[in-house]
């Protein structure tokens, strides 16, 4: 029996913007986007660690979708909603 590689999604993602700042995160959320993701590359752990909590703080007071790109450790660590790899 077929059985698809990812679970059904309850509900409509719409735009789901990709951006590179929290100052973009917060005007999106503002503007009532609540699926999103936060993708800053090609720095350490460290150098976005500030920036990723930021940034799920937001997510969690406007009851948003928040997938963190590649730093993965940093989105477990601090319970971001998602994490988008690759």
């Amino acid at each position: 029996m077929y059985q698809p590689d990812f679970p059904p999604v309850p509900f409509r993602l719409g735009l789901y913007p990709v951006v590179d700042s929290v100052a973009w995160i917060a005007r999106l959320l503002e503007a009532g986007v609540r699926t999103l993701q936060l993708r800053i590359k090609d720095k350490r752990d460290e150098e976005v660690e500030a920036d990723v909590v930021a940034a799920i703080a937001l997510g969690r007071r406007y009851h948003a979708r928040l997938f963190i790109n590649d730093y993965w450790r940093l989105a477990v660590k601090h319970q971001a909603y998602g994490v988008h790899l690759g």
